[in-house]
């Protein structure tokens, strides 16, 4: 099983990273805060992921980008084009935050892909992926916009899995 679908919205039992359990509870929930947002939607996970200072996806993202120089900062560029196809206004408090359907799917099917690949944990590589497959939102619009496909970023991934192993 290679991709989760909307169908798949029943807890998926794998263990999860640290990392993969705070883009959830706090980091995409305080950056939708910030950008004035009234739900947390998928450009929110996808920015909280490539700001989080985890190794896997460290790794995965300097693949997908990267750097031509010192002074060149690939990520940057996609947060910045990630903020421009979203609404962001004033800052609200987080009491008033909910999910979008599709964001609130994200984490079953990033566990569902680990647990596809056979991988014992779950990390936020496997969000990644689960991003990217969403057809049409905006993580999938910017990496497209960037040149890079879903068949990369999955190429990627179990690349830095078979190199970790």
């Amino acid at each position: 099983m290679d991709q989760a679908t909307s169908a798949d919205t029943e807890a998926v039992q794998i263990e999860t990273t640290d990392t993969f359990e705070l883009l959830f509870d706090i980091s995409a929930q305080r950056l939708a805060c910030s950008w004035g947002s009234h739900v947390i939607g998928l450009e929110h996970i996808f920015t909280a992921l490539m700001v989080a200072e985890d190794r896997a996806v460290g790794a995965v993202f300097n693949n997908l980008f990267p750097s031509t120089s010192n002074k060149d900062k690939p990520l940057a560029r996609v947060v910045a084009h990630v903020r421009s196809l979203s609404s962001v206004q004033e800052a609200i408090p987080l009491s008033t935050l909910s999910w979008t359907q599709e964001a609130a799917e994200i984490k079953e099917r990033a566990k569902g892909i680990a647990q596809g690949w056979d991988c014992a944990v779950a990390g936020p590589e496997h969000v990644l992926v689960a991003l990217v497959e969403c057809a049409g939102g905006i993580p999938q619009q910017t990496m497209l916009h960037f040149g890079v496909t879903l068949e990369r970023v999955r190429d990627v991934v179990r690349k830095y899995h078979q190199d970790d192993e």
